[in-house]
């Protein structure tokens, strides 16, 4: 629904620009029924048309699907002794919404009202608006300004507090309680005086005996006799904040303290009536937080608490700017101990200090010590649950720890165990010489080995692995070997402490499988010629490679076989030669030719020179001045040698001359 201001086409104008409608209540009351006008967007309640006697005035009502907010209750509107508009009804309840303003003369004049809330929005109420009921307590909101003249008398208070917003209080307006038993005793004024009706005149605001009017400090306007009142002020300073018991209580959500307020004004005589707001610790729970003293000056809160600590609580005496504070202690509940840190580092390191800090939530709070077992020399438990020291010796160390404080049971560990390592220390090998040598195919397997801690790990430092081999981190140098070959390497064995070791430069050489010779090549030319260059080379597989040499016989003159197998030389004398060759390996069988014979050839002739005349009759024997061979110096011999100069041999067959010639 939605509140609008007043629209004359709405409303049908009566008395001027007032609409008078009878409608139902809104669902404050739904069993009554009011009176009520509408003018500039607002509700005046005219009458009570109702039958009930507990009444809730809505705070808006609905015109035309319109909401308006009820801020009147008009003169004579509830009165209970009848009026003008219908028979009176005597309220023994009333709630006043929080948008009513102003409340007309004789409102609600005549009733069985006892308590009554006055809402902050209320700045007005009218001469005998509450005369004549069975009023005890009276609660004013902080808009108020005006109380007319006879609003509250003939009713049963016995003090009140006005707020410091009333600047006016007529005539009589708390006269007359309990019918002349004048049974106000105490009135407290929140701020500054209002106007009032003196005492010593025939219509004083309050009863002729006159209550005591109180006032705090810093209020302006009072006097010791103020309009022929006994005019006092309250003190802060001579009040007082208690708690019981004396020292602290359990934080168990039960145990509780009491912190009592007394209040006294500045004559030291204690004060009834007075507020007293308190400002309570969000982890306390108060029974309240606000109160008023009774006839003994005094009021009392509970406070309970599951939080443990010291906690300040303040009360507010009134408007009085003073506070005063208490402080109350809520303690721990004991509690036996439960571990919430009790897991060590389960290593440590010869010389290296180590910390732990066991733990455990409990009340009152826990010490720690061993329950069984030893703790790793060098280290020590306290009391506190501080494991700490210097390892002083490597191994094991297997221990419990309890925790208590008195209170039934003590937590105790599981078994735990501490495990001191070596100190730190640089690699160096102890193993780093492989297997130089290996055959193609082989399964090859080494472990490189070295000291130092922690335990050293092994890499590949420089070079190539011979192919198939593989480095493990642990050392392992392992694989299939697949290829010939040499390779050289270094492993490095590191473990973050410097420096890192490294080998020396290592080889390993890969062979062939061993295989005996077999010929490939073994069949040399079977001629040669006396001074023609002469080679042929013999070949073998075999594994290693095979190495030649003459098995038997005798190579043709002028001939020699190199390991390589390389037969060479200028043969130097006709004729044949036999022989056989070896090829070996250091794998038996040795290979050898089957026997090779090369026969060697007189070098030829050529024919002696047309232009040299010939000598005749030379004989077998003779010596030729001239052989046709020109610008030579010989000396040619039948079937003898021919030297020439630089001693060239030639074996050549004897010419004879003269057939030569024919």
């Amino acid at each position: 629904m939605r509140r609008a201001p007043f629209s004359a086409a709405a409303i049908v104008a009566i008395a001027a620009s007032m609409l008078v409608v009878s409608a139902p209540a809104s669902a404050a009351n739904p069993s009554s029924d009011f009176l009520f006008a509408l003018t500039n967007g607002e509700i005046s309640i005219l009458d009570y048309q109702g039958t009930g006697t507990d009444v809730e005035i809505p705070a808006e009502i609905s015109v035309s699907g319109v909401d308006y907010p009820v801020t009147d209750i008009a003169a004579e509107s509830f009165r209970g002794n009848g009026n003008s508009y219908g028979a009176g009804v005597y309220l023994t309840s009333v709630i006043i919404p929080d948008t009513v303003v102003s409340i007309g003369a004789n409102a609600f004049r005549g009733g069985y009202l006892s308590s009554l809330v006055i809402p902050d929005s209320v700045v007005t109420i009218g001469t005998y608006a509450f005369y004549n009921h069975l009023l005890e307590s009276v609660t004013f909101g902080d808009s108020l300004t005006t109380l007319g003249n006879n609003s509250f008398r003939g009713n049963y208070l016995t003090s009140l507090t006005i707020p410091a917003s009333v600047t006016s209080i007529g005539n009589n307006t708390f006269a007359d309680n309990q019918t002349g038993l004048n049974t106000l005793t105490s009135v407290i004024f929140e701020g500054n005086a209002p106007t009032l009706s003196p005492r010593s005149g025939p219509n004083g605001s309050f009863t002729d005996a006159g209550p005591i009017l109180y006032y705090y400090a810093g209020a302006t306007g009072f006097s010791l006799l103020y309009q022929g009142y006994f005019a006092v002020q309250i003190s802060a300073s001579e009040s007082d904040l208690t708690a019981s018991p004396v020292g602290s209580v359990l934080a168990d959500g039960t145990a509780a303290f009491t912190l009592t307020a007394t209040v006294r004004d500045e004559t030291e005589a204690v004060v009834a009536g007075v507020p007293v707001a308190f400002t309570v610790p969000a982890d306390l729970t108060a029974s309240d937080t606000t109160c008023t003293t009774g006839s003994d000056g005094t009021c009392a809160i509970t406070l309970t608490s599951l939080t443990a600590g010291d906690f300040a609580i303040t009360a507010k005496i009134g408007s009085d700017p003073t506070v005063l504070s208490r402080t109350v202690t809520f303690t721990e509940v004991p509690v036996a101990p439960v571990f919430t840190a009790s897991m060590p580092p389960e290593t440590a390191t010869v010389g290296v200090p180590y910390s732990y800090t066991f733990a455990a939530t409990g009340f009152p709070d826990a010490t720690f010590a061993l329950a069984s077992g030893a703790l790793p020399a060098g280290l020590d438990l306290a009391s506190d649950g501080v494991v700490s020291g210097t390892p002083t010796a490597a191994g094991p160390g297997t221990f419990t720890v309890t925790a208590s404080n008195e209170v039934a049971p003590d937590a105790t560990t599981d078994p735990l165990t501490i495990t001191v390592a070596a100190a730190p220390a640089a690699p160096v090998f102890t193993a780093s010489a492989p297997p130089a040598t290996a055959l193609i195919g082989d399964e090859y397997t080494y472990t490189f080995t070295a000291t130092g801690n922690p335990t050293p790990t092994f890499s590949v430092g420089s070079g190539t692995l011979p192919a198939g081999l593989e480095l493990a981190s642990d050392g392992v140098l392992s694989g299939t070997l697949t290829a010939v070959g040499s390779s050289t390497f270094t492993v490095a064995a590191s473990n973050t402490v410097a420096p890192d070791a490294e080998s020396s430069a290592l080889t390993i050489t890969v062979s062939a499988i061993p295989v005996a010779p077999v010929f490939t090549a073994s069949a040399p030319p079977a001629t040669a010629t006396v001074g023609e260059a002469y080679s042929y080379t013999f070949a073998a597989t075999g594994a290693p490679a095979p190495t030649f040499s003459v098995a038997s016989g005798t190579l043709p003159a002028g001939l020699t076989l190199t390991s390589a197998g390389v037969l060479s030389g200028v043969p130097t004398a006709v004729g044949p030669s036999t022989f056989t060759i070896a090829a070996s390996n250091g794998v038996a069988p040795d290979a050898v030719t089957t026997a090779v014979t090369i026969t060697v050839a007189a070098a030829v002739v050529p024919d002696p020179d047309p232009t040299t005349s010939p000598t005749p009759d030379a004989e077998d024997g003779d010596v030729l001045a001239s052989t046709g061979l020109n610008g030579l110096p010989a000396l040619l011999t039948l079937s003898g040698t021919l030297v020439v100069a630089g001693f060239i041999a030639l074996s050549v067959l004897a010419i004879r001359r003269r057939r030569a010639l024919s």
